[in-house]
């Protein structure tokens, strides 16, 4: 259905970068609406917009350098290390000796600049499960099995017990590959779980879960063990919902719950009438502004909701003022968009000659495009309420930056994959040997370009009209330029008799 094989390398280079540059320019578009008039003081009213513009330059600027430069594959092993420790230490800054700022401890804060350490964690991550899928990649495809030797049994009976037996066995043995074999990348993992804790940032631990997962299941490793990972995990999260139809909603109160805000989340998502005007204050307002936005949309910048009925709506909440002012044609569209930029991604990733940068791809990829799916369900009340921002959208210069680089990334590895392919057919050529041209000796206009490897049958091809004549100057003769002239050639002309004469 989406056949991008006739895109050239360059020109699904040069389409992800103005793709990217359309969303950037949109998401300015829809701030900026949303912006005016949210105080009486323009100045302030406008501070968003142009931090976030700022943001812009510098992370455009930041994609093509990053899209232009050396291959991050040579210096793969010099840059994850670092970048995984650099962050950890951000993220201690962060969480320990940083001012909290909404009661939070996640940026950190010089004068009027603040940087959130979890975004640059993202990449982190996939970068360092990327080095490892591809280092151990070949263990993973095929795991032993140790059942294998029960099989030979022909009861029906004892078949039917043996295939429990198997699958535990099978699942067993998975779990314990994956233990021996990314015991690092897990310890990291949990480390940077821990930090994102300390932040109360939840919502970038499910979010990384989902894309270190995709990113495991694209290797190949075993589909019964993440089957039943998928199954525990979301029989998990089935219980805690249903729990919550026990919860008697008349006997509680926000200030019983006051430390217990995540629960309070829960609740509110699972029962739309608990706390209008409190923690369901914000889901009820942006889907009153979505379902206003009708099919066409009220108008930039003509959003009834920018005059702060919907808290930090530029933030989390800006795809409800944008639903509101562009309507269902507009969402429609930027549906469209983001998932183009996944098709890219997703083909970049492919075109990849390397298995590092093929993983990395994809899981930049899959990052931005769950993060749209999770802040849009939050928005529309399908998922409880998390801070995630919108790509590209949302108000704040890290994500925005982050995001730019992330997109810089996957312009360098097709970029690189492009050059690679280059430099493939080059080898392939000189191995195929020099060429041999034939003219008759009337005329030198026309020539036959002959590979080496299929000299011998050409000569023997164009000599033959001619064999039975007499007169040497009949016969075709050979250009051959001795420079060019390898043994194995000659030896060929020698072994059919005419290079001789």
């Amino acid at each position: 259905m989406f056949d991008l094989s006739s895109f050239s390398d360059n020109k699904l280079r040069y389409w992800t970068a103005v793709l990217t540059t359309i969303l950037s320019l949109l998401g300015l578009l829809v701030l900026l609406s949303s912006s005016i008039g949210k105080e009486a003081d323009m100045h302030r009213s406008l501070a968003p917009a142009f931090t976030q513009l700022v943001a812009w330059i510098l992370g455009i600027s930041a994609m093509f350098t990053l899209g232009s430069c050396g291959s991050i594959a040579r210096v793969r092993r010099l840059l994850i290390w670092p970048l995984t420790i650099f962050t950890i230490v951000l993220l201690i800054w962060a969480g320990w000796f940083s001012e909290a700022i909404n009661n939070v401890h996640r940026w950190i804060s010089f004068r009027s600049i603040s940087f959130q350490p979890s975004e640059l964690g993202k990449l982190a991550l996939i970068f360092l499960w990327a080095e490892y899928l591809s280092r151990h990649s070949s263990k993973v495809v095929k795991l032993s099995d140790f059942s294998s030797r029960f099989r030979k049994r022909k009861s029906e009976h004892a078949e039917t017990k043996l295939s429990l037996v198997n699958f535990l066995l099978d699942l067993l043995n998975g779990i314990v590959i994956f233990f021996k074999l990314f015991w690092v990348p897990l310890i990291v993992t949990v480390i940077f779980v821990g930090l994102f804790e300390r932040g109360s940032d939840l919502g970038t631990t499910v979010l990384m879960s989902a894309v270190i997962f995709c990113m495991v299941f694209m290797v190949g490793f075993s589909r019964k063990v993440l089957l039943t990972i998928m199954t525990c995990a979301f029989l998990i999260v089935l219980y805690t919902v249903l729990s919550l139809d026990a919860v008697n909603i008349s006997q509680l109160h926000p200030e019983e719950m006051q430390n217990h805000y995540r629960k309070e989340r829960m609740i509110g998502w699972r029962h739309t009438d608990y706390d209008p005007k409190g923690v369901n204050y914000q889901i009820r307002n942006a889907l009153a502004a979505i379902s206003s936005g009708g099919l066409f949309g009220v108008g930039i910048p003509h959003s009834r909701s920018r005059y702060n009925f919907i808290p930090e709506m530029h933030c989390d909440f800006i795809y409800s003022i944008y639903s509101e002012e562009m309507g269902l044609l507009g969402v429609l569209g930027l549906f469209c968009l983001f998932f183009a930029f996944g098709v890219f991604g997703l083909t970049i990733a492919n075109r990849s000659k390397n298995e590092f940068l093929s993983l990395a791809a994809f899981g930049i990829t899959t990052q931005i495009i769950c993060q749209l799916l999770y802040n849009i369900s939050v928005v529309t009340g399908l998922m409880p309420n998390k801070g995630l921002p919108l790509p590209f959208f949302s108000h704040g210069g890290s994500s925005l930056m982050m995001s730019f680089i992330s997109v810089g990334l996957l312009l360098n590895i097709i970029h690189h994959s492009e050059s690679a392919e280059k430099h493939i057919e080059e080898k392939q050529v000189k191995k195929k040997g020099p060429t041999v041209a034939v003219t008759s000796d009337s005329s030198y206009e026309k020539h036959e370009s002959i590979s080496g490897d299929d000299s011998g049958d050409a000569w023997e091809a164009s000599a033959a009209p001619v064999e039975n004549t007499s007169s040497y100057n009949a016969l075709p003769k050979p250009i051959i330029s001795c420079s060019i002239m390898s043994s194995e050639d000659l030896r060929m002309l020698r072994r059919s008799g005419k290079a001789g004469k």
